[in-house]
């Protein structure tokens, strides 16, 4: 005796419903998503870590040669952008470059300030108009870099997702292109070194 129509209808359903070829398929495009952005994120993070550890090894070394009377012997600096490049990005034999080669040194902005003491706060940094004042001998000194990291994925922030904006969780969007700002600076007095400069 056949099988009825309502009966066969019934053990296809069943069939379908116990079907699990496609579950691997399903399951792979439930994670996929998460998994990319899990691995940017890593990716940015350890990025933006070995920037910073960069940054503040190049401010440490540069302020060094400030606090020890090394640029002032070479005749001091014209400007900021000048102290960048002759004595961070492309120091004269026998010294070597003290940032890392992924870090474009065009986009690195520092700042060079004499302050009244070292409790006396911070001089505000204008990264339209740095300063570039070495001092002289025993003068309290901040010297400052600010660099734009380039993100991966601007939609992903090390915070989660970000929304379109100016400033968006860390991000900051320098002429329509979101970077971090990542900073590094150090403060000290100046050997007794001779000479001074004026600020």
């Amino acid at each position: 005796m056949g099988m009825g129509q309502a009966e066969m209808d019934t053990r296809r359903s069943r069939n379908i419903l116990r079907d699990e070829s496609g579950a691997t398929a399903v399951e792979f495009g439930m994670l996929a998503a998460p998994f990319v952005a899990l691995v940017l994120a890593i990716l940015q993070t350890s990025t933006s870590l070995l920037v910073s550890q960069g940054l503040d090894t190049a401010v440490q070394e540069a302020g060094r040669m400030v606090m020890t009377g090394q640029v002032h012997e070479s005749g001091g600096v014209a400007s900021a952008a000048a102290f960048r490049d002759k004595y961070i990005c492309n120091p004269d034999a026998p010294n070597v470059r003290m940032l890392p080669n992924f870090i474009d040194c065009t986009k690195l902005v520092v700042d060079i300030r004499k302050a009244a003491q070292f409790a006396s706060g911070v001089p505000a940094f204008d990264t339209a108009n740095p300063a570039s004042c070495i001092g002289g001998a025993g003068d309290v000194i901040i010297v400052r870099v600010l660099y734009h990291a380039p993100i991966f994925a601007p939609f992903i922030a090390l915070n989660g997702f970000v929304a379109d904006g100016t400033i968006t969780s860390g991000q900051v969007n320098v002429n329509g292109v979101m970077t971090y700002a990542m900073s590094a600076a150090t403060a000290f007095r100046n050997e007794p070194f001779g000479g001074t400069a004026p600020c």
